[in-house]
């Protein structure tokens, strides 16, 4: 997923770009020696590719590692990945909110989030948002509160 985000955002013009290019990056990963943001765009604000360039990489322990991050000062850490690297922070409890998008759009196939959770997880309705378009933003947050945000 960093790959794909250092392909797209330093060189978007979109309204989201710009955070998320500002904001400092973390990269989980089981490959030890990787390389955050190696083929970045020679192109790119030397500020913006340092955000991704610079990404500090966590290899270790991901619980660990996200309880070392709560310590540190800043905002919320808000979590991006594919469905595997959402459906390992479920059951570790390390989510404090869930915002879902909700596209008018059936597929009929893909793999949930939840999928294996082998708990019950209760979550409250936070906000709900629909959009002109379609789609819907939701917000929900378990009923005992825990570490990060996950943005589906």
């Amino acid at each position: 997923m960093f790959e794909t985000f250092v392909a797209f955002y330093p060189t978007s013009a979109i309204p989201m770009a710009a955070p998320m290019n500002e904001k400092p990056k973390v990269v989980f990963t089981r490959q030890s020696a990787y390389q955050p943001g190696a083929q970045i765009a020679s192109t790119t604000q030397p500020s913006v590719a340092a955000t991704y360039t610079q990404a500090r990489v966590a290899s270790g322990d991901m619980a660990t590692e996200i309880e070392c991050l709560k310590q540190e000062p800043g905002d919320y850490i808000l979590a991006q990945g594919g469905v595997e690297f959402g459906r390992s922070l479920v059951p570790s409890g390390l989510i404090d909110e869930y915002r879902f998008a909700v596209l008018p759009v059936v597929l009929g196939s893909g793999e949930g989030l939840f999928t294996g959770l082998q708990e019950e997880l209760d979550l409250e309705l936070v906000s709900s948002t629909a959009f002109s378009g379609g789609a819907m933003g939701s917000v929900y947050r378990p009923k005992i509160q825990t570490a990060i945000e996950y943005l589906v």
